[in-house]
Order: C-alpha cells, then sequence, then structure tokens
C-alpha cells in the first residue's frame, strides 16, 4: 500500500510536468490529447495481465443507483463552479443545489433497499472505514488547489515558464518515495491514529505556512513548506488507504476500494470548486476596492472589470493595461490564492481532529488470530 500510494502521488506531480512540457512546446490543447494513448495503453495491458473475470450468479448493474448518484454528484459540483458568476441567490446555483441534494438522498434510500448495490452503504458502519474516507476526502480537496493554484502562483506572479511550473511540485512529491513505505510499516505495528492524524496535522501547517508566505514572491521560502506538505500526504496516504481495505470483509474490498477513490475524486473536485471559487470572489473583491479607489463610475467599473478577465484569459492584452492596473491585478490574484491555501489547511487540520477522534488501531476484519508460543512450538515439530 506504501508504492501504491507513493507512485499515485508521483503520477499526479508528473501530470502537471508532462501538462507544462506540452503546453511550452506544443499547444495546451495538448494536454487533453495525452489521455487518449495512456488509455490505450491501459487497455491493452489490462487485457494482457489481467484474469477473466468471474462475475457472481445473479449479480446486476444498479442503474438506479448510477442514474441518482451521477447527476447529483454532477449538479453540486457545477453549481460551486458556477456560483461565483452566476450568484450564491441564483435560480440556477439554488436549483442545482436542490436538485443534487435530492438526487444524493434518493441515491442513498435506493442503495439501502437494492440487493446488488452500486455502493455498499453498510462498509460505513465501520467507524474506521468512514473516518480514514473521510480524512482521504478532505486531503484530496486541499492537495488538489495546492497543485493548481500553486502552479498558477509560479507561472502569473513568479513568472516560471510552464515546464518549471511542473518542476516547482516535485517538493511535495518526492518526499513521498521515501515517507510512504515507512509510514506502512509503522501502520503495521502501530495503527492508523497517530500516522493519520499527524499526517493531516503536517499538510494543514504546510498549507498554511504556504498561504502565508506567498506575499514573499519566492520560491525559496516556499520550500520548507512543500516538503512538510509531501511528508504529510505520505503519513496520511498509505495508512488511511490501507486501514480503510483492512474495514471491509475480503469479499467487499473491491467494492471498499472503489468507494474510496470515488470519495478522493469527489474531495478533490470539490475542493477544487469551493477554492476556485474563492480566488475568484477574493480577486473581484479586490479588482473592485481598486475601481473604487480610483474614483471609476460604476459602468466604467463593470467594463473594467470585463476588460482584466479578457485580459487574464490572452496574457498579450496584459501588455496594454497600465502598471497600476497590473499591480492591482497581481495582488488581488495573491490574495486570492492565499484565502484558498487557508481554507485548504483549514479544511485539512479538521481532518487531523477527525482522525485523532475516530480512528483506533483495530485488526483487519479477516485477520487471523495472533500467534502464541505454543503455535510457534506445534510449527516446529510439525515436518
Amino acid at each position: 500500500m506504501g508504492i501504491y500510494a507513493g507512485c499515485s502521488m508521483i503520477s499526479l506531480a508528473l501530470g502537471p510536468l508532462l501538462g507544462g512540457l506540452l503546453t511550452q512546446e506544443l499547444s495546451w490543447r495538448a494536454v487533453f490529447w495525452v489521455n487518449l494513448p495512456l488509455g490505450l495503453s491501459m487497455l491493452a495491458l489490462a487485457a494482457v495481465t489481467l484474469p477473466a473475470d468471474e462475475p457472481e450468479r445473479g449479480a446486476r448493474m444498479d442503474w438506479c443507483g448510477a442514474l441518482t448518484l451521477v447527476p447529483g454528484l454532477v449538479m453540486i459540483i457545477l453549481a460551486l463552479m458556477q456560483s461565483q458568476q452566476w450568484g450564491w441567490h441564483s435560480t440556477a446555483t439554488l436549483a442545482l443545489l436542490a436538485g443534487g441534494a435530492v438526487l444524493i438522498a434518493a441515491f442513498a434510500l435506493a442503495e439501502l433497499r437494492r440487493r446488488w448495490p452500486l455502493v455498499q452503504l453498510a462498509l460505513f458502519r465501520s467507524r474506521n472505514f468512514s473516518a480514514d474516507n473521510a480524512v482521504l476526502g478532505l486531503v484530496h480537496f486541499a492537495l488538489t488547489g495546492l497543485t493548481v493554484f500553486g502552479a498558477i502562483y509560479v507561472q502569473e506572479l513568479l513568472g516560471f515558464r510552464p515546464i518549471a511550473a511542473g518542476l516547482s511540485l516535485l517538493p511535495v512529491m518526492v518526499p513521498l518515495l521515501l515517507v510512504s513505505p515507512l509510514a506502512g510499516r509503522i501502520y503495521d505495528r502501530a495503527g492508523p491514529r497517530a500516522l493519520v492524524s499527524a499526517g493531516a496535522a503536517l499538510l494543514g501547517v504546510g498549507l498554511l505556512w504556504t498561504a502565508a508566505l506567498l506575499g514573499t514572491l519566492t520560491y525559496a521560502w516556499l520550500l520548507p513548506a512543500y516538503v512538510l506538505t509531501g511528508i504529510g500526504i505520505a503519513l496520511v496516504m498509505t495508512p488511511a488507504l490501507t486501514d480503510a481495505m483492512n474495514a471491509a470483509p475480503a469479499a467487499q474490498r473491491g467494492q471498499a476500494q472503489g468507494v474510496t477513490q470515488t470519495l478522493r475524486q469527489v474531495g478533490g473536485t470539490v475542493g477544487l470548486a469551493v477554492m476556485g471559487t474563492t480566488v475568484a470572489i477574493v480577486q473581484h473583491g479586490r479588482l473592485a476596492g481598486f475601481a473604487r479607489s480610483a474614483a471609476v463610475s460604476a459602468p466604467d467599473r463593470a467594463h473594467f472589470t470585463a476588460a482584466v478577465a479578457a485580459a487574464q484569459g490572452d496574457p498579450a492584452m496584459l501588455k496594454g493595461l497600465p502598471p497600476e492596473t497590473l499591480t492591482a491585478l497581481r495582488e488581488s490574484l495573491l490574495s486570492g490564492i492565499s484565502s484558498a491555501l487557508y481554507i485548504g489547511g483549514g479544511v485539512v487540520l479538521a481532518g487531523a481532529v477527525l482522525a485523532w477522534a475516530l480512528l483506533r488501531h483495530v485488526p483487519a476484519v479477516d485477520a487471523s488470530p495472533p500467534r502464541t508460543l505454543a503455535h510457534d512450538r506445534v510449527g516446529a515439530a510439525l515436518p
């Protein structure tokens, strides 16, 4: 599990690096096309390496669960993503949030009554399984925002090229190679509580440190925070993933892994939506304050905001803006990213408290009873 967590996080680090290389040398559109050969190669490897499936007799696809869970999540995330543009009190935002909540509630009720549910909700009767997945979701909430807005920060405010921006996050990921297997070995002896709590606390402190020092506009000040963040991620990921699998019966571990992966992705998506909305709201507020201080009229202020937004979409247009406007634009972006990282750090620290309060060192549900001296003597006597 330590190797698994380390490889998955290293892939997360290589994504921005490869994306930066494609963006700088080819086009930003290439980052979408690269998924096609990767997906095809995975299909080929699966066909060669995986054994033939043995479906359980009578098992059926849970279309009811799929047609309530997926649209429900889409509606909630779309509302979060578009809330800054539509407004929190707009009919579209409120309707999507309400509709998504209704579909998720319908999904939960339907799953409890189905013989072959899409998600086995009985897994959440385990306190450790629920706590592990909650912490993993909160960690991905913050980690996805750090990956995205960390790259934006070094490009827009420090002037890094796309490839250098991809490399800038490696200090977060490199410690995972060393710490993840070690965390797995410690988990085998000590259980998840101390490791997951300490890891989430280190990650939260690293994010708060990063948010506080962004204003220095110096990458070197961020390096210790990035290393601390990477160590924290390693201490969380391996123990929490392993403990979540141990809390599930052997026959349901495929289901448990699917639930865990889904909640991690949902946490990351919701985190990106919330943190992106925070950046947009703070940036818009700072720019509006700059326009008011410059005694700009309301119509001109709207025109100014639209012009700045258009300039952000096309860096070449930034050259035409006055120096004081460029300064205000950079300061507003800096404030927005800092605010988002403060939220991410607070969320992960809440996860540390949750882990300490709920996690306990319990054996896997199908673990063999501990060996005794009598077992060893009998084993030694056998041929």
